[in-house]
């Protein structure tokens, strides 16, 4: 099933997308007005990682940073994005819902 088809409206969001599908998720959290947490890695040159520094700066109530090797464990599948993922996790808390 593809999330991204339907309203997240009313929904508090845990989003943990694969990095090319980031900013799709960013722009349907503001799109459906919602709450969550969404989860990337800091790959501070990736398009996701500018738009929370500037059009979504003010939907981020507050974030954390994880070492990634620590807090990610292998999926039933082994057709992971973060297999070997050693670098740091940045978790947003974001609120769409407000008026702004």
């Amino acid at each position: 099933m593809d999330s991204l088809k339907f309203p997240w409206t009313g929904e508090i969001v845990w989003a943990v997308p694969p990095p090319r599908l980031a900013v799709k998720v960013l722009w349907h959290f503001k799109w459906s007005k919602c709450r969550g947490v969404f989860i990337v890695p800091k790959w501070t040159g990736q398009a996701y990682w500018a738009l929370l520094q500037s059009d979504f700066s003010q939907y981020i109530l507050s974030s954390y940073e994880f070492p990634g090797g620590r807090f990610i464990l292998p999926g039933k599948s082994g057709n992971q994005v973060f297999k070997d993922f050693n670098g740091v996790l940045s978790v947003f808390v974001i609120d769409c819902s407000r008026n702004l």
